[in-house]
């Protein structure tokens, strides 16, 4: 294979699990024939800071960290809609950064259901935090998490990692076999 074919692949995945007072990332890098953590943790934002001052840290430590580790997407998961209403609308001002981010260094966003995210993990959509952490540590060979927001940020991003990797294996199997049965007109 060529160097440029060997990294067909080629991507960075950051997760992300947002929260206007904890933000957790994770990123993974994946390659043609793996996928490995190159970090991950949360951003502790303050508990006594308005929310301009926590999301305005939570925008300079993305930024940062876009600079540094140069992902190719964001992956997200979708809103859940359990808590209050206002929760709700806070959390949207911290996804809104994340996005602003995104736009920003023109990284596409790929947004994911917890409970997809979970089965995509454990087999299971209703896993335990716990339980995603658990299969998480032995895939990654990650002795132990900072926090919930680290390993969820950690499990979107192996699940959009998941995706991937399944688009390339179809690509791989299924194009070349019908390519040749189509005849293209002249």
């Amino acid at each position: 294979m060529s160097a440029t074919s060997s990294r067909s692949l080629g991507k960075r995945i950051l997760g992300l699990d947002p929260g206007s007072r904890i933000t957790g990332f994770g990123l993974i890098e994946l390659n043609s024939s793996s996928a490995k953590m190159v970090t991950s943790g949360s951003w502790k934002l303050g508990d006594k800071t308005d929310l301009s001052e926590r999301l305005w840290v939570l925008s300079s430590r993305l930024q940062e960290l876009v600079q540094v580790h140069q992902p190719t997407h964001f992956a997200i998961e979708k809103v859940f809609l359990g808590k209050s209403v206002e929760s709700s609308f806070i959390l949207g001002h911290a996804r809104g950064i994340l996005f602003a981010v995104a736009g920003q260094f023109q990284i596409p966003v790929f947004e994911y259901a917890t409970r997809q995210v979970k089965k995509s993990v454990t087999g299971f959509g209703g896993a335990e935090k716990q339980q995603v952490q658990l299969v998480l540590r032995h895939i990654y060979k990650i002795p132990q998490f900072e926090s919930f927001d680290a390993s969820d940020a950690l499990a979107v991003a192996h699940h959009h990692t998941q995706i991937l990797m399944q688009q390339q294996t179809l690509k791989l199997a299924v194009v070349p076999n019908i390519l040749p049965r189509v005849k293209l007109e002249a």
